[in-house]
This record gives structure tokens, sequence and C-alpha cells, in this order.
């Protein structure tokens, strides 16, 4: 059958031509910050790796990067070079002369040595006791594990950028202006060479004690006896490289500056350009782990990788292993979110970047809550709450006398808090969670028994709590509960603005509203049909819901119509948190975070042109013709700038990128193969367009959807 391609736009009044609506709406929040510079990547084997970069980034990876988990390794400093020795020993160098060290995989990692007056780059062991790093300053040995560093002078004062060993006692270093050192005796004494050029030289690699290359700004250099002599292997060439990596003296590759990966079959005889992107400025290093698989990490983010030895690689926005289910702001820019195993991230600039904090425990985490921007819970599996008062610089476990999964937590100021989970748990204190009491409900077996998902306070004395078919409230602070059934919904959650006025959610799309106090409850019309995990209202009149495969749902009336918005997922989201009826997050599955600051409505405002005039006349249109081999893409630009259109996924993750240069105003057309960046054909589904037009004067951006149905 024929494919054919639908382009839908949200604010058009006709299918084939129309406006990208303005930028706004939701966007997705990467746990890595937008410009995040990856600077090192280590896999031991073809299945697990990580890698390391700006502001204590280190991600780790179980099924070749598929996934990523946040490891907290609790400093801000940027982290130049990372490196394991098997799957459980790791070490990582920062530029402020820090050396962290793993046992466990980086589950935990601690600081080694700090306080070094040396710029540290890279860092390298041969076996789990003897190591270096190096870098701005000299050269760091230690023969166990670590534990003690000493320091080397190498002889140079110039910076020292990469360092490799093929013995306890064979090495190399290189660095600014050609540099070259060689050592016989484990970096006790080294010996200088040259490559007979001035270039600074940022990797090097040796296959055996004689045969290595090195590369750095324009050029790729080679030796073939042990790093005395060396000769261009690619003369003339005006590419900057940053790493080079080989398995065997035939097979290697080098990533570069300008977003290039080169690889060789010939021992570097000749060498081919396997893939270039030149929107990356920097692919800062990369490895083979056999002759099929490789990975590469640079700038902005920047993760390929190949499972076909380059043959195509692949490209990728890093997507979190870790499921977020709570998340709490208690202002525009600092909150936290919680999930799998013990996850806790904090971020402190509205969410532009998260630095994973030590919860101390493993249990999955469900429900946070802070009453300041100091003072928070994290409640979950195994009956486990924990308690920070220093913003989550430090989490401690509160003794609870229960083992159940605890689903939702609220707290009435820094005193009085609420808990309640599985089997008919609810949990209450007075005293900042230092003693938890157990509430039961006298003569109510079905309410001890019950699944509490949602609490929900007002005042001290007025709350509710929500299983899947009742809803229990007290007026008098939990002395006593009255039990009221809702029919025509199973509760997820809640949401209460007043003693009289609340919201509750639940399968099936339900959403019902109540004006005196729950003892009844209207059902509204959602619009959706699928579950909803959680519901929020800012104010009397806005609120939000959201739940299964990316689904947000905004009303401004109260909740008599809710509309969908998009949320350019299909991830469910689990939790929403607003601190304004403008600013808010979604978190959910697999790490994905959600931020609007302008309640999630994505409007075509007007635009601002060269000469302040507000224009909207052909505000950069488009018109898509399908062909049996392509999508034909007309679009017109009111003015002269750079023109920017990708196709990305409902993943937010670029497939193509159609248009990226400077044109003139007028009518341009580009092109799509209907395919995905590995060159597959693309399946059913829909497919995001976003098209910008810049100059240093003004700039549009437009937005719509391709409807690709078999």
């Amino acid at each position: 059958m024929k494919r054919k391609f639908l382009l839908l736009f949200f604010l058009a009044g006709i299918m084939s031509k129309a406006a990208f609506p303005a930028p706004g709406g939701w966007t997705c929040q990467n746990v890595l910050p937008p410009g995040t510079r990856l600077e090192s990547v280590y896999f031991p084997d073809c299945r697990q790796g990580w890698i390391a970069g700006t502001n204590g980034t280190i991600l780790h990876t179980e099924d070749k990067g598929a996934t990523w988990i946040a490891q907290n390794t609790g400093i801000a400093e940027d982290i130049a070079g990372i490196f394991f020795y098997g799957e459980m020993l790791g070490w990582a160098v920062t530029w402020k002369g820090t050396i962290l060290h793993t046992r466990n995989g980086g589950e935990g990692w601690h600081i080694q040595r700090q306080g070094l007056q040396m710029d540290l780059r890279k860092v390298f062991f041969v076996d789990a006791d003897h190591g270096w790093a190096a870098g701005y300053g000299g050269i760091l040995l230690t023969t166990d594990r670590g534990e003690t560093w000493e320091e080397i002078d190498p002889g140079t004062d110039k910076r020292i950028l990469d360092i490799h060993f093929v013995s306890q006692s064979l090495g190399w270093a290189v660095g600014d202006s050609g540099m070259v050192l060689l050592t016989t005796d484990s970096g006790q004494t080294w010996k200088a060479a040259t490559i007979g050029s001035p270039v600074a030289l940022d990797g090097v690699f040796f296959a055996d004690s004689i045969t290595g290359w090195a590369v750095g700004h324009y050029g790729i250099f080679h030796t073939t006896d042990g790093g005395l002599t060396w000769e261009e292997q690619v003369p003339g060439t005006s590419l900057s490289l940053a790493d080079v990596h080989f398995i065997d003296k035939n097979t290697g590759m080098a990533t570069g500056m300008s977003g290039k990966i080169l690889k060789t079959s010939d021992g570097g005889q000749t060498w081919h350009e396997q893939y270039y992107d030149e929107n990356i400025c920097c692919l800062r290093s990369g490895l083979l782990t056999d002759a099929l698989h490789g990975w590469v990490i640079g700038h902005n983010g920047s993760f390929l990788w190949t499972e076909d030895g380059g043959t195509t690689w692949h490209s990728k926005e890093l997507s979190l292993n870790t499921s977020l289910y709570g998340s709490c702001f208690v202002n525009e820019t600092t909150g936290w979110a919680v999930g799998d195993e013990g996850s806790v991230l904090r971020s402190a600039d509205g969410g532009a970047s998260w630095q994973a904090q030590n919860s101390t425990v493993s249990a999955t985490l469900r429900c946070v809550s802070f009453v300041s921007e100091t003072t928070g819970w994290a409640v979950g599996a195994k009956g486990t709450i924990i308690h920070t008062s220093d913003c989550g610089q430090s989490w401690t476990g509160q003794e609870t006398p229960t083992t159940e999964l605890l689903w939702s937590a609220f707290f009435f100021g820094p005193d009085t808090g609420w808990v309640v989970g599985d089997n008919g748990t609810i949990l209450s204190t007075v005293d900042c969670g230092l003693n938890w009491e157990a509430v039961e409900i006298d003569g109510n077996p079905v309410a001890n028994n019950a699944r509490f998902l949602d609490v929900f306070f007002i005042s001290p004395d007025t709350g509710w709590i929500s299983s899947s078919n009742f809803i229990l409230r007290t007026i008098n602070g939990g002395a006593t509960w009255k039990e009221l059934f809702v029919d025509q919904a199973a509760i997820s959650c809640m949401h209460f603005l007043s003693a009289t006025e609340g919201w509750i959610a639940g399968m099936d799309g339900s959403v019902l509203h109540t004006s005196d106090c729950g003892d009844t409850w209207n059902p509204q019309n959602s619009s959706t049909t699928g579950r909803l995990y959680d519901i929020y209202f800012a104010d009397t009149s806005t609120g939000w819901a959201v739940g299964d495969s990316g689904t947000i749902i905004h009303t401004t009336d109260r909740g008599r119509t809710w509309t969908p918005q998009i949320s350019g997922t299909s991830q469910t989201l689990r939790n929403i948190s607003f601190v304004s009826s403008q600013s808010g997050w979604i978190v959910g599955e697999n790490g994905k975070i959600l931020k609007t600051t302008d309640s999630g409505v994505d409007v075509d405002n007007n635009r601002r042109f060269p000469g302040n005039r507000s224009d909207t006349r052909n505000a950069g249109t488009i018109n898509c013709m399908d062909r049996q081999s392509h999508v034909k893409i007309e679009y017109s630009a009111p003015f002269s700038g750079t023109v920017v259109m990708r196709i990305q996924d409902l993943s937010g993750r670029t497939i193509s990128t159609l248009v990226n240069k400077y044109h003139q105003s007028g009518t341009r057309h580009a092109f799509w193969d209907k395919k995905l960046q590995s060159g597959a054909p693309a399946p059913a589904g829909m497919y995001p367009v976003l098209m910008t037009l810049a100059n240093g004067a003004a700039s549009i951006a437009r937005k719509g959807m391709i409807v690709l149905i078999r």
C-alpha cells in the first residue's frame, strides 16, 4: 500500500498550507542542561559504559546507551576524563584538580584527591592498582588504586592533554606545541620527543609498544618506533581532531572538532569520513570496543553510536532509564524530582539543569514534598521516608511503623505531615517526622485494607485521602474520618482549592468535580480516554491533568471544558508541579521532564520584524506535497535569514535536518525522503516539523505535524 503523508498545522484553517505556531507550550527538559559539554566516554564492553561532562555530570548505561542513569558525584565541577577498569572500579578527573573514585560501578563516587593546583584532563589505568592522571601542571601516579597519588615532574610546563600506557612501565603523553613525552619507568621520568609540528595534540593511542597515533589541530600523526619519530598520515589537512582510538594495528577512528568521525582499516594509511554534522561543534571523545561497536560524545550533549563498525552512526537525545513519579517546585527556580531506585534530582535554575542527589536509599520514591527551599521529604517503597533540611545536600531516613509502599505525602508547614500507601496505610507526624504514627479508621475494614494513592490538606484540620473508589475526609486534623463514595471513577489523584471545591481524576480519562466538600461529584468531559495520574489547579479556573501516552489536558473554566495540550512525547506523565498559573513542570517515565512558562498554551503570537513592525502576514508558510519517494515541502521566508527545518519524532529527537542555511526572502523547497536518520523507512506515526528563521534583527519560529498513515 502506498504510504500517505498528511500535514497538520494546529492553527491552520486548511490542511495544505499554514503557518507554524509560535514557540510556546511545553518544552522538554533533559536532565542534561542545554549546552552541556560531554567530555569523556568509556565502555569496558559493548553493553556497559559511562560518559562524563560539565557540572559534575556522570551518566551510566547497561543497555549499550539506549537509556542512561544519572550518577551522584557530589560535585559541580566540570569532569574532563573518566576511566574504568572492569565494571566496578572507576576514576574521574576535573579541570579543578579533583580526582573521584568508585568501587561499585558509580553507585557511589567519593573524592580521592582535591585542591590540586592542576587542571586535570585525562586519567588512565593499566590494572586495578596502577594509574596516572595528567593535565596542565604535571602528571600524577598511583600504585594503590588512587588511595595515594604522587606528583611527577614531566620536565615541561606545557599542557598535557592526553596520556596512554600499554603496560605498568611503558607510556606516552601528548600536549601543546607538538609535545610528545615517553616513559619506560612507570612515569617516574619522561623523555621528550616531537612530531615535528607545533600543533597542539589532543589525543594519543598505542596499539602495542611501538605502534601509535596522535591527533590534534590539523593533523594525524603515526609512529612505528615507540614514539621516537612520527610521520603525518594526512598531510595538509585543515581538520582539527580531539581523540583517537584503535582496537588493533589496523582498525581505528578519530573524532573531530567540527562534528566529524574518521575511520581507518589499514593502520591510517587511508582515512575515510564516516560521519559529519555541521551542527556539532566538537565530538570530544570516542572509542571502539570491537570491530562493530563504538560510541562518540561531544558538546551540546551530542551522543552517537554504531553497531556496524561505523558504516552508520546513530544520533539520539540521551534518555534516562529512571522514571520520575513525583516533583515539587517551591519557586520559579528551585525544585526536585524523584523516581526509580532512590533517584533524587534537584534543579536550581528552573529545570534548565538537574543534579543527582544522594538519597541514601535504593527504594523507588513516589512523591516529594517541600515546605521551603531547605526542608522537604520524599516517600516510596518499603515504607521509605527520607528527610532533608539542607536543600537535599544530605538526606536521612526516618523510622516508620510500616514496610508498605507509600504513594503520597502532604505537609502543612514544617511540622505537620501526612503520608498514605498500600493496605490502608495512613501515617501522621506533628514533629517534622521525628515520630510517625499509624492511623487506623475505627470500624472500617475496607479503609484499613485499601490502597490509598493520594492525600491533600487545605488546612491543618481539613483534608482528604483517596483510594480507587472512595474518599476519606477529616475536618478535625484526622481525629475522625468520614467515608465518601464516588461513582463512575477509579481514582488516581485529587486536588482541592478550598474546603468545598475540588477535583479527582483517574481511569478512562475520568475527571469529577465537587463543590460541597466531596459529598457529591459531577463528571466533566476530559476529552481523553487514557488514565490520568495527576491533576492540579493553580486557581479557581485554571487546571491541568496528565496521564498515559503523553496526555496533557488543560482547562480555564473550572473544568467545564478540557482541551488537549501538545506534550511532544508518548511517555506516560506522572506528576504536575506549578508555582503560578503560567509556570509549571511535569515529570514522567524514562526521565521525561517538561516545562511551560505560558500555561502550556501554544499560541501564534505576533512576531517582531525589522523596523519594529508587527506583522504576521506570510510569516513563514509551507506547502507540502506527497510524492512516491519523498515529501516536497515548499516554504516561504518573509525576510532574509538563516532557515533551519527539522523533522523530529515524538521524543524530541531530530530524525532529519532538511534545511540549515542562509536564505534571501522568498520561496524555497525542501525534501524529506520519508526515512529515519538510520536510513530505515519511517514507520507510521506523528512527526513534528520545526522551522526557525532568524537574522540579527528578527526571528520567527513555526511548528506543525506530519502524520504518516500506512
